[in-house]
């Protein structure tokens, strides 16, 4: 009997030494299956998170074109008014303008009265005395597009410009070195909007919206020994200013 005991309590000692393997093995496997778990919850969060990160880009997108659109249309009636030296007592900003506008133009220009509904200098640091002064940004209630033709066709008087997004500034700044060299070559051209050349030649026009390509046109198509331009260009401001404007500087 004694040794029926001892046999059966080495095997029972055998069976929970077994037991407490298979529990060990199980604790890994659960380990394992939670783990898997977790990472298949984790791929799952970063799907998600990716998808909400596209839709917020492409919200992002809608909302940069919209911003863009409405700083546009902010600036759309607004002119800018260059040239009038630093030094200039101007005193109260639409009074100068409308004052400005009616002795450049002449009041028979304006069959009603010139209203400046608002007026300020570009937000930018004040130069010396010496220097151009900054742009006044103008909106007037009337006569916006009278003022800017009146402008246009008195090539002497470009002073006046729309005024544009700095988007539209920076990328038609561009096309600088290319306009000097259109003037050298007494080439017609026009900026449009939104940063494209227009160039007149030979009873052509030609458009280009990428700087580099206007470079290769000239070299195709025009002679190097034109005639300096006649054609409107902004003076040195404060020598013109005081014949330009009829104020004292």
């Amino acid at each position: 009997m004694q040794q029926s005991l001892t046999s059966i309590e080495s095997k029972m000692d055998t069976m929970c030494t077994g037991m407490d393997s298979i529990k060990h093995k199980l604790e890994k496997h659960y380990c394992c299956i939670a783990g898997t778990e977790r990472l298949s919850s984790v791929k799952d969060t970063v799907m998600h998170r990716s998808e909400q990160l596209l839709n917020m880009e492409k919200a992002l997108i809608v909302i940069s074109a919209k911003n863009k659109d409405l700083e546009a249309r902010s600036c759309s009636s607004n002119m800018r008014i260059m040239g009038i030296p630093e030094t200039t007592n101007i005193g109260k900003t639409e009074e100068f303008v409308e004052s400005l506008l009616i002795v450049v133009f002449g009041p028979e220009s304006f069959s009603k009265i010139l209203i400046a509904e608002g007026a300020h200098h570009a937000l930018m640091a004040q130069p010396p005395p010496e220097a151009a002064g900054r742009p006044i940004i103008t909106w007037l209630l009337n006569y916006r597009d009278t003022v800017l033709l009146l402008a246009r066709e008195r090539c002497t008087l470009q002073f006046i410009y729309p005024d544009f997004t700095l988007a539209v500034q920076e990328a038609c700044r561009k096309y600088f070195p290319i306009k000097q060299k259109l003037q050298q070559a007494n080439v017609r051209y026009a900026m449009l909007y939104s940063a494209c050349l227009c160039i007149t030649h030979q009873g052509k026009a030609h458009i280009f919206n990428n700087p580099q390509h206007p470079g290769e046109y000239l070299k195709q198509n025009l002679r190097r020994d034109s005639p300096p331009p006649d054609r409107c260009r902004l003076p040195d401001a404060p020598r013109h200013c005081q014949r330009w404007y009829g104020f004292q500087m």
